[in-house]
């Protein structure tokens, strides 16, 4: 089961905000979706950006973790290294940089949950891997089975069916 909890903050918006914010949507296919996390976090981006989430609103704790994330990149990005030597990005890069460590203090686990999923991509890879090598381990000893009968077979006296 997910856990929920409120968002917990007041957002202001300016075109920054906004534009950056629409961007996070653009780059979420590295997000594992076997119990559909990426599609969940495109669904609460779409209405962040909508202006639907409040401070009031129950999200998905693992959702916000994304969002630090997200929000603390984009600050080392803008904020930090300043790649983007322009006023309004500098101080976008602030709030975003501010705005995490608030959500940060608010949900202290959200990022350990946002990565749950790639816990689980990880043990399904391991599965995989293990029933791989057991179809491979399988294989061989069919292989071996059948080069055995056929060993036999060139062995034995061939029968006249001529006759």
């Amino acid at each position: 089961m997910i856990t929920q909890s409120k968002f917990g903050l007041t957002w202001r918006w300016s075109g920054y905000c906004h534009q950056e914010i629409q961007n996070f949507r653009e780059v979420i296919e590295s997000i594992p979706n076997y119990i559909g996390q990426r599609d969940r976090y495109d669904n609460f981006l779409r209405k962040f950006v909508n202006r639907q989430i409040t401070k009031d609103t129950l999200v998905d704790i693992d959702l916000i973790g994304l969002f630090i994330e997200d929000l603390e990149n984009r600050a080392q990005i803008d904020y930090i290294e300043r790649e983007i030597n322009i006023p309004e990005y500098i101080q976008g890069g602030k709030r975003f940089l501010n705005r995490a460590k608030k959500l940060r203090k608010l949900h202290p686990t959200a990022v350990e949950e946002a990565h749950e999923e790639e816990k689980l991509e990880e043990l399904v890879g391991e599965v995989q891997l293990k029933q791989a090598q057991e179809r491979i381990d399988l294989q061989k000893d069919l292989l071996q089975v059948q080069l055995e009968l056929f060993k036999n077979a060139l062995t034995e006296k061939p029968i006249n069916v001529a006759s």
